[in-house]
Parts: C-alpha cells; structure tokens; sequence
C-alpha cells in the first residue's frame, strides 16, 4: 500500500492547507477533550498526525494576544515537536524522528494566530462563530486546534506491535484520542483515554 494513499484514505489533515478545515469538520474536529491521532506504516516509514484543541493543550482557545498567551502558546508547541515523548513505540522498534511539524491555528475567525515553532502559515476558515468561553473565563468568537506532523523511521517494522500514549500526563486536560491506524494488513480504528493509554496496532501490522 502507497503511502500516499494511506495519507488520503485517513485524511492526514493536519499536513494540509485550508481545504483541511473541512476534513477536520468530518472527523467531528474540536470537542474539548478529545484529540486525533492518525498513524500509517509503510515499510520503515511512520508518519503520524495530530490535531487537539487548544483548551487541552495549553488550557485556552483565545488567540495569543498578550505575553502570557503567547508564551504560553509557544511552550505547546516546543511540547508538540517532541512526538517521541508523546506517542511512544516499542524500543525495540528502533523508531527516531525525521522530521517535525508542530503549529496552532484560529478556526472560526478572518485571522490565523501564529506563534512560536509552526511552519505553516495559512488563512483560518471562514464559519459562524459561536460564543465561547476559555479557560480564564474570557469570551472570543473562534477556537484555536494545535496540530502536529510526524516522520519518522523505525529500523525494525515488525516490533511495531503497539503505542503508549503519555501524550495524557503530558497534557491532564486530554481525556481521549480517536486514533486511525493504515498499515501492511490494512486499517484500523479505535479510542485511547486517560485511564488506558495504549493502543494496538495489531490489527494494521
């Protein structure tokens, strides 16, 4: 299996320019809590995406405007570009990380907030805007999502048996991740939460 079609079939959106607002959207995108982890193997290569919103993340949904924000913003990110620390394989497996990707992004609003360690600047999505409450108690017409893509190679292929997930101690707002997995045997989908953060990859590999 192509890993380019692997990349399509589980709609690795977090990769992609604005056309994958609407991707998110079927994917039932941002609800607090809940984060996607899309993962496909093809021979010694793993790539991984990941999208959570920003109230798991860095405990708001508000743009970075002040110092605080921004600060705060940018330690996510720095967070998010260490996936191995996150999303973790067997050792066995011999996986190191080739290349990273780590951004946030303003949904909902005409502007896109950027801050500290993304690569990707793009437009945020026209929609209605809803009335919204962060963490600080703050109204604001949009939401932020935090995104992360992931290369890696793994010199062993055939120890890829599962993925523990400290991603949850790292970030205790997190309480589960709807994770897609395409691999040699084929796909498969499941929930990882907090109390059990492991999956599987039998089933793909």
């Amino acid at each position: 299996m192509k890993l380019a079609s692997v990349i399509s079939m589980l709609s690795l959106f977090a990769s992609l320019p604005l056309a994958a607002q609407e991707h998110v959207r079927q994917l039932g995108a941002h609800e607090h809590g809940r984060g996607f982890l899309n993962i496909a193997v093809e021979g010694n290569r793993v790539s991984i995406e990941f999208q959570a919103p920003g109230s798991d993340i860095a405990r708001s949904e508000a743009k970075p405007n002040t110092p605080e924000r921004k600060a705060a913003v940018a330690a996510a990110i720095a967070t998010l570009e260490k996936p191995l620390e996150l999303f973790t394989f067997p050792a066995a497996a011999g996986c190191t990380v080739v290349s990273v990707q780590a951004r946030m992004s303003m949904v909902g609003e005409d502007e896109h907030a950027h801050a500290g360690g993304g690569h990707d600047h793009e437009k945020g999505a026209k929609q209605e805007t809803h009335g919204h409450t962060d963490s600080a108690g703050e109204g604001h017409a949009g939401h932020s999502d935090y995104h992360g893509s992931y290369e890696l190679t793994c010199s062993a292929q055939g120890r890829l048996t599962s993925i523990e997930l400290p991603y949850f101690k790292v970030f205790p707002r997190a309480e589960k991740l709807s994770v897609q997995i395409a691999g040699p045997k084929g796909q498969t989908q499941t929930e990882a939460i907090a109390a059990k953060p492991s999956v599987s990859l039998a089933g793909a590999m």
